[in-house]
């Protein structure tokens, strides 16, 4: 790729820049079936804390789906994500992303209480770069018995199945969290954003049907300010995908449940260039799932 430059392995990560650990898609469950495949997950984010512990970095970036929400009630899901969460105590801090499966038996109002959510925010990286996380799961279907109103006249101008995305475990923005992200975006100045979501914005045509319902709506908005969004990080999608448009990156980690061998996580570097005075998001994958990248851009 242009912006896109694999690199050799190197999985050791000694920097001061600003890093932080990412992982999507975690997944567990004690019950789900087949049950191995769910539970072996607390395995694998265990070893991926202690390798980011190793690398001396504290601040992990969860991208949602951190239950598989198969479990018997809201009490034993609650207790599931509890485990999980349980692993990132320690870490200076953790940004978790609401995920379609998290919500499947579990009230928004709890959920968020859990994972410390208090709507879309920003929060400072440090040398010029911030993280803003968006809920895409605020239009949608999966939380059961409840729809806004805004989500149902979405719905009547855009039915379910009507588009490859239109699907009940995909979701959307409201036209506030659109507004919210604009108004930081045009005052961020000289900072390089990066964009937090769980359902993708941009994806190849195999994985249409993943991208949140309103992904176009997002993609032009962050095409407006293509001079300030410099890479959207996603999950959803489990095999993961990687695309470039109008300078920005759109990076979906592949999902930590679906690695076929070893693990699936990564940590993410933020320099500039002091030179060319690039913005560059280096991507250091762990386990076998996740390619070395160097993501550089003007922005």
């Amino acid at each position: 790729y242009s912006f896109c430059t694999l690199l050799a392995p190197q999985k050791k990560i000694m920097s001061s820049n600003p890093c932080i650990g990412l992982v999507s898609d975690i997944q567990y469950s004690p019950t789900a079936e087949p049950s191995r495949e769910y539970k072996e997950t607390l395995d694998r984010l265990d070893r991926a804390i202690t390798t980011w512990r190793e690398n001396h970095t504290t601040k992990i970036l969860n991208l949602g789906d951190t239950i598989e929400g198969e479990e018997e009630g809201r009490s034993a899901s609650e207790a599931a994500l509890c485990e999980v969460l349980d692993r990132f105590h320690g870490m200076e801090t953790t940004w978790h992303v609401i995920g379609n499966h998290c919500l499947k038996k579990m009230e928004r109002k709890t959920l968020e209480k859990k994972l410390s959510w208090n709507g879309d925010s920003s929060t400072p990286l440090g040398d010029g770069w911030s993280l803003y996380t968006v809920d895409t799961t605020k239009m949608s279907v999966i939380e059961e018995g409840v729809m806004t109103q805004e989500t149902i006249d979405f719905l009547k101008r855009n039915p379910l199945g009507s588009e490859p995305q239109m699907l009940t475990y995909n979701g959307g923005v409201t036209q506030s969290q659109l507004d919210n992200l604009e108004k930081y975006l045009n005052a961020a100045g000289a900072k390089s954003v990066v964009i937090a979501t769980h359902h993708p914005v941009l994806l190849p045509h195999r994985g249409h049907t993943h991208r949140a319902w309103n992904h176009a709506d997002i993609l032009s908005l962050i095409q407006k300010y293509k001079n300030k969004v410099h890479t959207v990080l996603s999950g959803h999608y489990h095999e993961g995908s990687y695309l470039e448009e109008a300078g920005v990156h759109f990076l979906v980690l592949p999902a930590m449940l679906s690695c076929v061998e070893e693990n699936s996580f990564a940590t993410a570097t933020f320099t500039v260039d002091k030179t060319t005075q690039d913005r560059i998001v280096t991507i250091t994958g762990h386990g076998t799932a996740v390619e070395d990248m160097v993501l550089r851009g003007r922005v």
